[in-house]
């Protein structure tokens, strides 16, 4: 029953993101010309991990972990971590869930929710999280989806404060919320064509 619902919040993560991502090609943003290969690493998490490397991030837990992540559907694999339930849970203070999204065994996306602090408003936190993680500045930052996002060359950091302290980093050269459906629709469109009444 916990990991139904650990599922199902990991896949709301990923359909609310896909609401969110803009469907035109990856765009530069402001003043943004970080490329992938540049992308912030948060707490030892960064874009284009494989799975093992990923797990590695947990190394008291990283077993434990893979039996629970995904069978790859359409080469897409989610986990989701609840840090205070395992043994690396000092490496995360302050974190209140982890969410893992692969595609073809690379780490595609990924969110963290910290438990705080409050924030006045969403400029205040991407003004942090920018400072911290040595991003562009505040006035690099635009309005995606309702969130306050940067979009580089080839990735984009957004935030959140409705739902915690949310920050969430996604590959944009290779959208999991495009692959994955197009890869969905041409096995269905597979099993029309082969299909004899």
């Amino acid at each position: 029953m916990k990991t139904l619902l650990l599922c199902a919040i990991v896949l709301c993560v990923v359909s609310t993101s896909a609401a969110q991502t803009p469907s035109a090609s990856p765009q530069v943003a402001g003043d943004c010309k970080l490329k992938l290969a540049e992308s912030p690493i948060i707490r030892g998490i960064r874009l284009g991990m494989t799975v093992d490397q990923a797990l590695e991030v947990f190394p008291k837990d990283s077993k434990a972990l893979r039996m629970r992540i995904e069978s790859p559907r359409f080469g897409a694999q989610l986990l989701g971590i609840d840090p205070q339930n395992t043994e690396d849970k000092e490496n995360f203070s302050g974190v209140r869930y982890v969410h893992l999204g692969f595609l073809d065994g690379e780490l595609n996306f990924y969110t963290i929710s910290y438990n705080g602090p409050s924030w006045r408003n969403e400029e205040q936190f991407a003004s942090r999280v920018a400072e911290t993680l040595k991003l562009p500045g505040v006035d690099s930052w635009r309005t995606v989806g309702g969130r306050k996002a940067l979009t580089c060359d080839g990735f984009q950091i957004s935030l959140q404060l409705s739902s915690g302290n949310t920050i969430e980093v996604r590959n944009m050269v290779k959208d999991i919320n495009k692959i994955v459906p197009e890869r969905e629709e041409a096995t269905r469109e597979q099993a029309r064509r082969s299909f004899k009444p």
